[in-house]
């Protein structure tokens, strides 16, 4: 009897307390969790700077970051880092000395890493600890999974990542003091421009591939024009011999017309030519591998960096061996010109 007068009062204190947290609204929920938590904001970095990461590199950014971290009133530190490989592969560390003490003498290839620090401050105006988190992902491309997860994704805060996916470096903070948020992205930032250049990031290749439509267009302008120049020295050599007072004969109908169809067919085969070799001379050019981050981490990433940049430079000389070909047909032709003319 006792037994069951007890089960009853539990089930009434729990059907209670289930109907008073049914009877809680959402936004009520919310305003008592903010009570406590303060409402969190969150800001975006993308840098766009190509670099080279070693490990040094990354030991850095975690110094910098805890030497930030020891000038605040930090109640408890969380951090991990992701180390993803060309294989699909992912190695998880739960902590630093982790990663530190990790053999890299490994084949595989780096292609991203993710660094997340997880922390709660002490602020004036909150009772309680808040919650911070910064995170700084570093890829050596677009992951086109995550992007296409993202275009798929309902949630607004996915789709409006997909951009910042363009980037190679991307920081984020979630933050309560937006003054430590400020110096966490600037730590980054200032980080990001001390690391090396990628071996790749050549001022004029860039210069080239930003404008690729300016060669391709001066190539053809200059070709046609040097040869319509060469036509018409041409035709003045062919008619020399004929006086400007002697009427027009068949002759020299003939040979305007022989000269107009020779022209034609010269400067469609001409511009044939200056098609294919430049295409040979582009083709090679879009080659030119420049991938976003070059990691040189393990011995699959300097094997990588060896074979890029074995592959960059026969991209390099085909591009100059398809436009010293252009150069030298119009040097010819303009000499030839020039012959004609003296």
């Amino acid at each position: 009897m006792e037994k069951d007068i007890s089960k009853s009062s539990e089930d009434a204190l729990v059907n209670t307390e289930e109907r008073l947290i049914a009877e809680i609204p959402k936004d009520g929920l919310k305003a008592l969790f903010h009570l406590f938590v303060g409402r969190p904001d969150s800001e975006e970095l993308v840098l766009y700077r190509i670099v080279k990461i070693t490990q040094d590199d990354i030991l850095r950014l975690y110094e910098k970051i805890n030497e930030k971290l020891e000038n605040h009133h930090v109640f408890s530190t969380n951090s991990k880092i992701d180390v993803s490989f060309e294989n699909g592969k992912t190695k998880l560390f739960g902590s630093w000395e982790e990663y530190k003490s990790f053999d890299w003498i490994i084949s595989e290839m780096t292609t991203e890493i993710f660094i997340k620090f997880d922390f709660l401050v002490t602020l004036p105006s909150f009772s309680f600890p808040q919650r911070h988190a910064l995170s700084v992902r570093i890829m050596s491309s677009p992951n086109p999974i995550r992007v296409l997860r993202s275009m798929l994704s309902s949630d607004p805060e996915e789709i409006d990542s997909i951009e910042n996916m363009k980037g190679p470096i991307v920081c984020r903070v979630d933050f309560i003091n937006n003054v430590l948020a400020k110096e966490l992205l600037e730590i980054v930032k200032d980080w990001n421009s001390c690391c090396k250049k990628a071996f790749f990031e050549n001022k004029f290749i860039i210069f080239l591939q930003r404008n690729s439509r300016f060669h391709v267009y001066f190539f053809k302008f200059l070709t046609l024009l040097v040869m319509s120049i060469l036509s018409v020295a041409i035709l003045f050599k062919l008619t020399s011999d004929i006086s400007d007072d002697l009427p027009a004969t068949f002759g020299n109908l003939k040979l305007f017309v022989i000269w107009g169809l020779f022209t034609a067919i010269g400067l469609g085969l001409v511009n044939e030519i200056r098609k294919v070799i430049t295409n040979y001379s582009m083709n090679a050019f879009e080659k030119y591998n420049r991938k976003f981050i070059i990691f040189d981490l393990t011995n699959g990433d300097k094997e990588k960096q060896r074979e890029l940049a074995t592959k960059n430079s026969k991209h390099i000389v085909s591009f100059i061996i398809g436009s010293s070909i252009n150069f030298i047909i119009n040097i010819i032709a303009g000499i030839v010109v020039y012959n004609l003319l003296k």
